[in-house]
């Protein structure tokens, strides 16, 4: 009884046998595929339901088919779909068909200066960032426990002013790829419309900055999409400070960041 209730609360996404062959397929594909097409198969894959950024980069069709075997992934049936069309003649017309609600998003400023060595950029800021006009503001979020572990002596920041000056003394600077976008929720699934960030303009202003260190490969893509002299700098893909990123513990993760801002 206790297993099957485990595996239950841990399965994190559902697909058909069909929507699992073809995420596979994409997946095996990827690492031949020039730039332009991978962007095209990462998108196909997001529509399909599934989040390569939340795990870690290089992650490939064995590890997409391991997660199946853990128990992160469930394979529902195509017959789910027969019944739920017979179901949906029942149900009033409006309960079943709901319009999308995307709300339109503005990017929040960089936290940057002459000092600023290492630029550390995001996507998008999730909705408790946005509300709250702070950077990784939600608890979920690991990004400040892993700078508080390498550069404040694992100490709990006094508050965000803390953090900010944390940041400042060890040289590293925030910013997000996308300037405004529209988007559900604070999914990067769910990002539509989106407009990007004048990176030209702030290299020539802070020129100091050398390294840019993507959190996850969302904002890796999208920064990648950009059109301009990129090579007088140091671009990481690190793995995600989201909590969903589970491949690697907040100790590793935190190994990993200090290593590429130091």
């Amino acid at each position: 009884m206790q297993t099957h209730t485990t595996t239950t609360t841990m399965t994190k996404y559902k697909f058909t046998q069909s929507q699992f062959d073809e995420i596979s397929l994409l997946l095996k594909r990827r690492p031949t595929e020039s730039r332009d097409d991978q962007k095209k198969s990462r998108a196909k894959i997001r529509k399909l339901g599934f989040m390569i950024s939340d795990y870690f980069n290089g992650f490939t069709d064995l590890d997409f088919k391991k997660l199946l075997d853990k128990g992160d992934i469930e394979i529902v049936g195509e017959q789910i779909s027969a019944m739920t069309q017979t179901t949906k003649k029942s149900v009033p017309e409006q309960t079943i068909s709901k319009p999308k609600t995307s709300i339109s998003r503005q990017a929040l400023p960089p936290v940057v200066d002459k000092t600023t060595e290492y630029l550390v950029l995001g996507t998008m800021p999730g909705e408790q960032s946005l509300l709250h006009q702070q950077y990784y503001n939600n608890p979920r979020n690991q990004f400040w426990k892993i700078i508080a572990d390498a550069f404040n002596k694992k100490k709990t920041f006094a508050d965000y002013d803390d953090k900010l000056t944390t940041l400042k003394n060890n040289k590293i600077g925030l910013w997000d790829v996308l300037e405004t976008c529209d988007r559900k929720g604070s999914s990067d699934s769910n990002i539509e419309n989106p407009t990007l960030n004048n990176f030209d303009k702030l290299f020539k202003k802070f020129p100091n900055i050398k390294t840019v260190i993507f959190n996850g490969q969302d904002s890796n893509d999208y920064f990648n999409s950009l059109v301009f002299d990129k090579a007088d700098k140091i671009y990481l893909q690190l793995s995600s400070t989201s909590s969903a990123n589970g491949h690697k513990t907040v100790d590793e993760k935190t190994q990993e960041w200090k290593a590429a801002l130091t």
